[in-house]
C-alpha cells in the first residue's frame, strides 16, 4: 500500500488531493512502483526555526526540511515527533518532509508564483533528498 500522510494545521489550506497525486507521479517516474510510506507535515516558522535548529544546528527558519527513515533504527522514529509509531512496516519507508507554509508563502510571492505551486515544488525539492539527491 502506498501510504502519504499529510498533516496541515486548518490555517495552512493545501490542496492535498493534488499534491498526493503530483508526489506519487514523482515517485513512479523516480522507479518507486513498491509500496512506501511518506510523511508530509506542513508547520509555522517558530515550529520550522526550532527543528532547523535542533536537527540541522542552524539558526533561523527554512523552507523544507527532509528527514529519510533510511539510516534510523527500528523503535526510534519519534526523533522528528511527526511519524505516528508504525509497528510493522509494509513497505519502503520513505521519510517525513516538513515545510514552512508562510515561508512557502513569502516565495511564492516573490516569484510571482501561486502558494500551491510554491509548495509543490518544495516538497518535491524535499522527496529529492529523501531519494538521495543533494545540492551544496
Amino acid at each position: 500500500m502506498r501510504k502519504i500522510l499529510i498533516s496541515s494545521h486548518s490555517r495552512y489550506p493545501v490542496d492535498r488531493k493534488n499534491l498526493r497525486r503530483r508526489v506519487v507521479d514523482f515517485l513512479y517516474e523516480s522507479g518507486i512502483k513498491e509500496d512506501y510510506e511518506l510523511g508530509i507535515f506542513f508547520v509555522g516558522d517558530r515550529k520550522m526555526k526550532l527543528l532547523n535548529q535542533r536537527f540541522m544546528k542552524h539558526d533561523g527558519t527554512t523552507d523544507v526540511l527532509s528527514f529519510p527513515m533510511s539510516g534510523f533504527e527500528k523503535g526510534k522514529k519519534e526523533e522528528t515527533h511527526y511519524w505516528p509509531a508504525v509497528k510493522e512496516s509494509k513497505g519502503l519507508e520513505l521519510g517525513e518532509i516538513v515545510l514552512s507554509y508562510p515561508r512557502a508563502i513569502r516565495q511564492a510571492m516573490k516569484k510571482g508564483s501561486t502558494v500551491d505551486a510554491e509548495v509543490e515544488f518544495l516538497v518535491l525539492h524535499g522527496l529529492k533528498h529523501l531519494l538521495g539527491f543533494h545540492h551544496e
